[in-house]
């Protein structure tokens, strides 16, 4: 089954130009076993050092192991590259972006989820340069639950951050794989590798794009060893585009597309905030009657403008307001407004439920008391009775005004989401189909 899903339209491409013989099963077995395999050298190039000591060894084999160069920090990104040996070309370089966000690996594949019938168009847009693309044939249909959850081959035309560069095409192996390191932390990678088919043959002479070429790339997600709500992310790509583009077009257009981690960083957040519960009508505060600030503190004046939480229902300032665009169900796209508070709380994972009634002792759920340490003194700490503000959330106990401790009475046992597990692991092949210099 053929689908294309675009993100805009284009009379010239006509679903009928791809006409997509049935696959023998052994060519399906043979497909299965590339994916795998570039898959492996995916995670052993790209994201072995988040591997323990013991396990470095395995997949680096000594001297060749992979010696990354810092090139560049864009953000919260560190862009690193190393020097790839090349017959056809001088100099290539196999670039990777390197960055956490906390976030479950469950939150990730859904991300990622296949969907031939109805493509995710928004996240596409959104995250990545691509304008088409289509599915020619699932290899292994998807399935979150197995190891090798998606194997397939899909065509995907996209642009260069420069209108006088003509657009690239891929036809590419795309593998979506779990596995698990044996300190017991999983990871998920998903995998790009371009492979050639008669059912879909160059188009430069129809519709001036120019066959480009990816090798190994895709991301890598790996929980941290320190906190398992906290995921390690390596963005790898290695891609030729072929004909006649400057080398600083090809860094440009490989700039902005390693920060598509940080996109999919907030697409991952939005995801999970709107899963969340809203308030409701009986907790929302009035504009009127707020003098402050829930977050800041500070006065709210005659002549300053009011804003209100669509999670907590408290009113804020301007300063500590996040506006962000989600898709809610039944509704469709809208614009929500949050304060700082609720965001981080989202970040980490311990929002507060703001379903919940008034409790006996007239306190809101999302206003618990917090102590208030000052210094010096024999003085017991006081009852504060507001979220604590941006000033003193750097400057009070470390271990007291985090956003753990502000919502841990709400999630006491968010420790053992993680600790699941089967003894099952996919082994990481050592095939070396090409050497990076060292």
């Amino acid at each position: 089954m053929v689908q294309v899903f675009s993100t805009r339209s284009n009379a010239r491409l006509d679903r009928r130009k791809f006409r997509c013989p049935p696959l023998s099963r052994k060519r399906k077995k043979q497909i299965v076993e590339e994916a795998n395999a570039a898959c492996d050298e995916l995670i052993r190039f790209s994201a072995s050092e988040m591997f323990d000591s013991a396990e470095q060894e395995l997949y680096n084999h000594g001297d060749d192991a992979v010696k990354w160069q810092h090139f560049d920090q864009i953000q919260s990104i560190k862009i690193e590259r190393v020097k790839i040996r090349s017959e056809t070309k001088k100099s290539m370089y196999y670039f990777r972006g390197i960055t956490q966000m906390e976030a479950a690996i469950e939150d990730v594949m859904k991300v990622y989820k296949v969907n031939v019938d109805h493509p995710n168009l928004e996240l596409e847009a959104k995250i990545s340069q691509l304008i088409h693309s289509t599915i020619l044939y699932e290899v292994k249909p998807y399935d979150p639950v197995e190891e090798l959850i998606f194997v397939g081959i899909r065509w995907a035309e996209f642009q260069l951050p420069y209108l006088f560069v003509r657009h690239r095409d891929l036809c590419f192996l795309e593998c979506q794989r779990m596995f698990r390191l044996a300190d017991g932390r999983r990871g998920f990678a998903r995998c790009l590798h371009s492979v050639k088919l008669q059912s879909c043959p160059e188009m430069e002479a129809d519709h001036g794009l120019i066959r480009a070429s990816i090798y190994r790339s895709g991301t890598v997600f790996l929980e941290s060893r320190r906190d398992r709500r906290i995921l390690e992310c390596v963005h790898a790509m290695y891609i030729d585009l072929k004909g006649k583009v400057p080398r600083w077009i090809a860094a440009a257009g490989m700039r902005k597309h390693l920060l598509s981690l940080e996109e999919l960083k907030k697409y991952v957040n939005m995801q999970r905030l709107v899963a969340q519960p809203f308030a409701k009508q009986q907790v929302i505060q009035s504009r009127e009657k707020a003098k402050a600030c829930f977050v800041c503190v500070d006065d709210l004046g005659t002549f300053r403008r009011r804003f209100q939480c669509k999670k907590c229902g408290e009113v804020i300032c301007r300063r500590c307001k996040i506006c962000i665009y989600a898709e809610v169900p039944i509704v469709g796209r809208m614009k929500l407004t949050i304060c700082s508070l609720c965001s981080l709380a989202v970040d980490r994972g311990f929002a507060p439920d703001t379903n919940l009634d008034y409790d006996s002792s007239g306190e809101r759920p999302c206003t618990t008391p917090l102590p208030v340490y000052r210094d010096g003194g024999n003085a017991g700490p006081s009852v504060r009775k507001r979220a604590l503000s941006v000033n003193s959330f750097h400057t009070a106990n470390i271990d007291q005004s985090t956003v753990y401790s502000l919502f841990q009475s709400h999630n006491g046992d968010l420790d053992d989401v993680y600790k699941e597990g089967t003894e099952s692991n996919l082994p990481l092949s050592n095939q070396d189909h090409y050497r990076p210099r060292a």
